[in-house]
């Protein structure tokens, strides 16, 4: 999925806005972060496998939630995201949960860095 927000006609710029703009709300686990890893947005999928509280607020760092052997891969990937324009990035790490135990994902980060939003989306799959 590749976000394009510039076009002749403004016409897949309005549809991919509208496309990001529902990801906010889908039910797929995402966490959504700015490019200093701070979480800015959570579906409720996502709090539900990271058992959070529907009502808590996650204003936490992202790194803060990856387990310290998976950290430097994940840290690495965002910085070419954001100082690079990297794309995409995939890992299979574990992140703390609110009772503070590790889960196991597949996540993939998508970089919305350059749209109005300005998020890095990350999907959550548990394993």
């Amino acid at each position: 999925m590749e976000l394009v927000l510039s076009s002749p006609t403004g016409v897949r710029s309005t549809k991919n806005r509208k496309r990001f703009q529902n990801l906010h709300n889908a039910p797929q686990p995402l966490l959504f972060f700015d490019e200093q890893g701070n979480v800015v947005n959570a579906t409720s999928a996502a709090l539900k496998v990271l058992r959070y509280r529907k009502s808590q607020s996650l204003r936490i760092s992202f790194f803060s939630l990856v387990h310290a052997k998976n950290l430097y891969q994940v840290m690495r990937d965002v910085a070419d995201m954001v100082c690079h324009g990297k794309k995409q990035a995939s890992w299979m790490l574990r992140l703390r949960t609110e009772a503070k135990d590790w889960r196991w994902f597949n996540a993939t980060a998508y970089n919305y860095l350059s749209s109005e939003s300005g998020e890095i989306a990350v999907y959550l799959e548990p394993i």
